[in-house]
């Protein structure tokens, strides 16, 4: 009887999170590097500067269920920034290439706001709304300072939980935690001094602690998203093209205008 190889499953984790990182398709690899009974090590190459927190939860919440049964290892090459870091965190270990940048340890919630270039080109907006704050997030007015004290709570909330989880992965005095939380960065020298790594090395020095700590030869497999196929009809060819451009676009800046919780 033929058994299946050990190996380690590595994953990347490359770009800005909710745009490039999508959890649509990150999450399918991770549970597959959980459930894979071949798989008896995870490997995380991060190079992230953040992107959107409620992906990035749902990466890290992912990632430490895989943690809960097997060795995870988290390699920075290059950036491992906000909501990156938080995702490191669900690694056992966390290694960094030498001139990686770390840290970036805070929350922010942005939201597009179009009056004064809506009030150039003569364009208003007339609503009608069942409570006071249902606009809150439009585009076409700033909050209110109600409004502004509402989303720092939420910012706030946010922010506590992203220092109490650096605290509890890393073992690091929260107070300690809440000092170096100011969104800067820290080279890698200085991220390890703070316990926010815990080696500095490359590919090689991450593989080698994976196999280690998995107790098996070094093999591995890169667990990727799989590349959909869609027929030439829907690929924009001819009078659909502008049709299927402006709908992105108009997509893109509805999200964007809606605010966004970043991490």
């Amino acid at each position: 009887m033929l058994l299946s190889k050990k190996k380690i499953a590595v994953i990347e984790i490359d770009g800005t999170i909710g745009s490039k990182v999508k959890a649509e398709t990150t999450l399918p690899l991770l549970a597959r590097a959980e459930k894979d009974s071949k798989f008896k090590a995870l490997l995380l190459i991060i190079n992230s500067p953040g992107g959107a927190a409620a992906t990035a939860e749902e990466i890290f919440m992912a990632a430490n269920r895989v943690a809960a049964k097997k060795p995870v290892v988290a390699y920075v090459r290059g950036t491992c920034a906000s909501g990156g870091l938080y995702i490191s965190l669900s690694a056992h270990k966390v290694v960094a290439l030498s001139n990686s940048a770390i840290g970036s340890i805070g929350v922010m919630f942005t939201k597009l706001v179009a009056a004064d270039l809506m009030q150039k080109v003569g364009l208003s907006m007339s609503v009608v709304k069942s409570a006071a704050h249902k606009d809150m997030f439009a585009p076409w007015r700033p909050p209110t300072a109600e409004e502004t004290a509402k989303l720092q709570t939420i910012v706030d909330d946010t922010f506590e939980r992203f220092v109490n989880v650096v605290a509890e992965k890393r073992k690091l005095d929260r107070g300690k935690v809440r000092s170096i939380a100011t969104g800067e960065m820290f080279g890698a020298r200085k991220a390890k001094e703070l316990g926010l790594i815990d080696e500095i090395g490359d590919m090689e020095t991450a593989l080698d602690m994976s196999a280690k700590m998995a107790g098996i030869k070094r093999r591995v497999q890169y667990l990727r998203p799989k590349r959909g196929w869609r027929p030439i009809a829907r690929l924009g060819f001819g009078a659909n093209l502008g049709e299927e451009i402006t709908e992105a676009v108009y997509a893109k800046m509805e999200a964007e205008a809606g605010g966004k919780l970043w991490m």
